[in-house]
């Protein structure tokens, strides 16, 4: 039973009347629900006042998923990658420097830049190196370059360790403009009427969604190909059907309302004495708190109805091929490189000992 049952059975007990249902507009006594309409005046005494409403807001697809390879680069922002790439420079340079000066280091001065390099990014991989300093600035700077290293190290590990069990997901469709530029079908789940050039009129522009409100609701957060446009209790009811493995929803409504929907009871039948009198009771149900119990419980019982269709949320597991695919990548790309310079230097050394011997 929901809330206006309820509100009826009161009203029944009050006046001491029945009321029964039917599906016939012109034989209909009471009439629900009746939207409120501020241009209708020839019908607003018999409305009652609109205690209820339902935001209207689009639903959209969630955002995809980020591709595992990009938690590689994506541990850092962009600002942060570039103060280390512009702080490793600087410590690179500053190490060719003092390994130049005799005063300050004695490994042979004839190493070039691309031992340093070598050097600087074993450092940053926590890997040993070793150094020869000589002098207090160049033992206070090395010590300071590895603890730079160390925490750089650390931070990038733990912010990888998290992007290989989630990596998160892109940033979904935000404003009605990006919606309309999507080219998702855009679709409705309520009717209204109203004359033409006002808000309703606008929004019965959009198809209505036929097949009912699990079809509908499927094709936004399944199939990804709709968005539709519906009341925010649409969202409540069916958001939790509609999960990933890790619980967050596919069900997703834009930060933009289109509107607000207030609905009343339009009284045919006596409608100067039942009106005051459904006012008088929905108002108490309302400040009782009765009507959010009451939706409250509705919203349960259609969870607890489509409890066997959620799906069920993986706890943490050990990693798998899929997740570690960005470091699979890394490797092969290395292992590549290394057999390719391998190949290189092989030949390389092959022909000029093979010139040598010809001469």
């Amino acid at each position: 039973m929901g809330p206006l049952e309820i509100v009826l059975l009161f009203v029944a007990k009050s006046i001491n009347v029945a009321f029964e249902v039917t599906n016939e507009y012109k034989l209909s006594d009471l009439h629900f629900p009746s939207m409120y309409d501020q241009r209708n005046r020839n019908f607003w005494h018999k409305l009652t006042y609109p205690y209820f409403g339902q935001d209207i807001v689009w639903y959209v697809p969630p955002g995809r998923e980020i591709p595992r390879w990009q938690g590689l680069v994506r541990a850092f922002s962009p600002l942060l990658w570039s103060l280390i790439l512009l702080t490793s420079a600087f410590g690179t340079l500053t190490m060719w420097l003092l390994q130049k000066s005799e005063r300050h280091s004695s490994a042979p001065s004839h190493r070039g830049i691309l031992v340093v390099l070598s050097s600087a990014l074993l450092t940053h991989l926590g890997a040993s190196v070793a150094e020869r300093n000589k002098g207090n600035v160049a033992v206070l700077f090395f010590m300071l370059c590895l603890y730079y290293c160390l925490i750089i190290n650390t931070a990038y590990q733990s912010a990888l360790f998290g992007l290989l069990v989630y990596p998160g997901h892109l940033p979904p469709i935000q404003t009605f403009k990006e919606l309309e530029e999507s080219g998702l079908i855009m679709e409705r789940s309520y009717m209204a009427h109203g004359p033409p050039g006002t808000f309703w009129n606008e929004q019965m522009k959009c198809k209505g969604c036929e097949g009912g409100s699990i079809v509908c609701t499927r094709k936004v957060a399944v199939d990804r190909t709709h968005a539709l446009s519906g009341i925010s209790l649409l969202g409540k009811i069916h958001r939790g059907r509609y999960r990933d493995v890790r619980g967050n929803s596919k069900l997703v409504h834009l930060k933009e309302y289109v509107g607000n929907i207030l609905y009343c009871l339009q009284i045919n039948w006596y409608p100067a004495f039942l009106v005051p009198l459904f006012n008088t009771i929905i108002r108490r149900v309302l400040n009782s708190g009765l009507y959010s119990k009451w939706i409250d419980e509705i919203i349960s019982r259609c969870i607890q109805v489509y409890r066997e269709e959620y799906v069920q949320i993986e706890p943490a597991t050990s990693f798998s091929l899929h997740q570690l695919q960005g470091e699979f990548y890394l490797f092969l790309i290395g292992f590549l490189l290394a057999s390719i310079v391998f190949v290189f230097e092989f030949l390389f050394h092959f022909i000029l000992l093979w010139f040598n011997v010809l001469r």
